[in-house]
């Protein structure tokens, strides 16, 4: 069993891990802390936060097929410089002493770079791995993700009670110009002759992503369900809120379930066909979900947890490798930003629609919803027979990177 990449991707790889990581720990640090700077010292409402957290959504859900066109013609190192660029500008922004046109300009900022450094990295791993190899080399990669978004939030609070929003703002511009840094130093392959660099047309890079995004709209739309809601259904269940047993404890197990099989899986998400993956995924988050609307103490509620970590694991890399396994190489990040769009909008959806069922039937009726669209993403993954042809090696596009 191999928990790394050995020689596969090497100092780059490495490098471009870092970058992610700290892209993904400044959103974990921003998320928590913009709106109690909304609310605490501009003196705005919970509506207000809810409309500048909903207008990024919506944002990203739009800007992400967009920036990935762009990096499929501008370079995958030049978009992901240009994105940590702009989240340090965005930092500035928010430092600047202001209103609440300081607070939506930054938060664009950082937003559309994010968006932009994200769909460049994810699309230089999908470029520079071996094609028997990816599968792997995503799932490491996707581990920068849960990283930042466990240490952002830790890092922001802690900041911000001992030293102020100041310094959460100049922290997270630290951190976007070292994910800048890491782009920059990340080793250039030898380039090769360019014989088209010509992106695919929108029409056949969305039909060769609609149904892996319309999966991770589903797939991502329950995960929202869960981080919304899943602390006040075990609340209510008894569950108490804080401690080692208690629900918030709930995610840790989620997040250490996802890392832990993700690199128990090592070279065996390369060797299952995707499709069967995703299956298999669907299934353990099913029953994840499951188990958890009806949890009344933690060992259950912990169980749940586990079986969503186990199949969010290998869910991202075999989606992937879906997404990315009919797409040309110089249409790669277009189709990653498809994608992203399905897994935004999935995410925002389940906000919405695990509000309505905590409303009317509480938090084990939201869970049991989250499974609901578990099904549905298993329906779309089986409603017909996948055609996955294996992508064609890289010309030129990959060789700027």
């Amino acid at each position: 069993m191999s928990i790394t990449p050995p020689g596969l991707l090497g100092r780059r790889f490495w490098l471009l891990f870092a970058a992610s990581t700290l892209v993904c720990t400044t959103t974990g640090t921003v998320a928590p802390a913009l709106p109690q700077y909304i609310q605490n010292d501009l003196g705005h409402s919970a509506t207000v936060v809810g409309i500048v957290v909903g207008a990024a959504s919506v944002l990203s859900v739009i800007a992400n097929p967009v920036l990935g066109r762009i990096t499929d013609r501008a370079g995958r190192r030049r978009m992901g410089m240009s994105g940590a660029a702009l989240g340090v500008l965005g930092m500035g922004v928010l430092l600047l002493a202001g209103g609440l046109w300081n607070v939506v300009g930054g938060r664009a900022l950082f937003g559309i770079g994010a968006i932009a450094l994200n769909v460049a990295l994810t699309a230089w791993v999908v470029d520079a791995a071996r094609a028997d190899a990816r599968g792997r080399a995503l799932g490491m990669f996707g581990i920068s993700v849960w990283i930042g978004l466990a240490a952002g939030p830790q890092i922001g609070q802690t900041l911000l009670h001992e030293y102020g929003f100041t310094a959460v703002w100049l922290a997270c511009a630290a951190m976007q110009a070292g994910a800048f840094g890491c782009i920059a130093a990340a080793p250039r392959r030898p380039r090769t002759a360019v014989v088209d660099r010509t992106p695919q047309k929108w029409g056949p890079v969305v039909a060769a992503t609609a149904r892996p995004s319309a999966i991770a709209a589903a797939a991502w739309t329950g995960e929202s369900i869960l981080m919304s809601f899943l602390i006040l259904h075990l609340v209510d269940r008894g569950v108490p809120s804080t401690g080692p047993t208690g629900a918030a404890a709930v995610f840790t197990v989620f997040s250490a379930g996802v890392v832990g099989f993700r690199l128990l899986l090592g070279t065996r998400v390369d060797r299952w066909r995707p499709q069967v993956t995703v299956a298999g995924a669907l299934a353990a988050t099913t029953a994840g979900y499951v188990v958890l609307a009806f949890a009344s103490s933690f060992p259950v509620a912990a169980i749940g947890a586990a079986l969503l970590g186990c199949g969010f694991s290998p869910l991202y890399p075999a989606l992937l490798m879906l997404t990315t396994g009919r797409l040309h190489p110089n249409s790669r990040a277009a189709g990653l930003g498809v994608f992203t769009s399905g897994v935004e909008l999935g995410l925002a959806v389940g906000v919405f629609a695990g509000g309505v069922l905590v409303d009317r039937a509480g938090g084990g009726a939201a869970m049991l919803g989250a499974a609901g669209f578990q099904i549905v993403a298993m329906v779309v993954l089986l409603c017909r027979p996948w055609r996955v042809t294996p992508s064609p090696a890289p010309v030129g596009v990959a060789a700027e990177a």
